[in-house]
């Protein structure tokens, strides 16, 4: 496994650019979307992380302490909750549509 920053996830269009990950090898659920910056941190299995600025692998430690900020920050209100739910929710019918139609979504 492979931990990850991804920074500028978000494009100006509202799509999420996973600079050449295939985010069908992220761990379901383990990934991170700060609401003060515009990155994600994820797991993934996939063996070799393309070569993009916007992909930095980080350690294991560095993911965990990313995650315990998030869980400990306050300034996260329900609409920022929603916010990084619909995000989530969005990979995921991305990931589920590669799999149905071959990526025909």
């Amino acid at each position: 496994m492979k931990y990850v920053k991804i920074a500028n996830l978000v494009q100006e269009n509202g799509k999420c650019d996973y600079k050449g990950l295939d985010i069908s090898k992220n761990i379901t659920g383990k990934q991170v979307y700060p609401i003060n910056e515009n990155s994600a941190y994820l797991i993934t299995v996939q063996e070799t992380i393309p070569n993009h600025s916007d992909l930095i692998e980080i350690t294991k430690e560095d993911y965990e302490k990313k995650v315990n900020e998030l869980k400990n920050d306050d300034r996260v209100t329900t609409t920022d909750k929603i916010n990084q739910q619909q995000i989530q929710i969005d990979d995921l019918t991305l990931q589920l549509g590669d799999a149905l139609l071959g990526g025909a979504i």
